[in-house]
């Protein structure tokens, strides 16, 4: 369903606006390049997103996604996946809580999605 939906974000939307030949219109860059963390949360407005983890000696640092579907009662994490230089991750997070532990180093996630709404 994912990718249907790239796919018709292709062709529904001015190339004008897509970033390189890609479905995505948008971008944002997550971290500073320092330590830190990201907290349990829906990416809401989003129909799909991409995540290119980038990082120079990280230490620690997870994406973690949870089992429940309210940001309040995130559950536990059900699955754990470490950060690694050149990491891409794509998915549906809109529908799914993620958040981060916490990584040591120069780290920064480029992240490109597709909104519901522009």
């Amino acid at each position: 369903q994912s990718l249907l939906k790239m796919q018709n974000a292709k062709e529904i939307i001015p190339e004008s606006l897509h970033i390189g030949k890609s479905c995505f219109k948008n971008m944002a860059l997550v971290g500073n390049f320092s330590d830190g963390h990201n907290k349990p949360h829906l990416d809401s407005l989003d129909v799909i997103s991409s995540f290119i983890i980038l990082g120079n000696n990280v230490g620690g640092g997870c994406t973690e996604y949870c089992s429940s579907t309210k940001v309040k009662d995130i559950g536990k994490a059900v699955k754990s996946i470490p950060f690694l230089h050149g990491r891409i991750k794509i998915g549906p997070f809109h529908d799914i809580i993620h958040a981060s532990s916490s990584w040591i180093g120069q780290f920064v996630v480029i992240s490109l999605y597709l909104t519901k709404k522009s």
